[in-house]
């Protein structure tokens, strides 16, 4: 059987600091699949320029922003995904004023 779950956004513990706001829709636990949500304002990271030793994915669902991968700058914009594989140095920065 599957668990399933329901969640409403606003209902959850977000945490904001200099690289936006964030919360964990649905965490992951010793290492499986997880679903973070983010809200970046114009020149605001999602998190330094890293790698990861997994691979991660990013959609866009509002807004428009900067990746940042392999020093290669592409924008993004409502609905594009970005599919990073493991170890592939990347950021994400808001570029509008209305939130990301």
């Amino acid at each position: 059987m599957t668990d399933w779950t329901v969640r409403n956004v606003r209902d959850l513990d977000w945490t904001a600091n200099r690289m936006g706001s964030y919360c964990d829709l649905l965490p992951g636990v010793d290492g499986e699949f997880a679903v973070n949500l983010n809200v970046l304002g114009k020149g605001q990271p999602m998190a330094l320029y890293h790698h990861e030793p997994h691979q991660e994915g990013f959609l866009v669902l509002r807004g428009e922003c900067e990746l940042i991968v392999d020093g290669e700058t592409t924008a993004l914009r409502e609905w594009d995904y970005f599919h990073c594989p493991p170890n592939v140095p990347h950021v994400v920065v808001g570029a509008r004023e209305s939130p990301l």
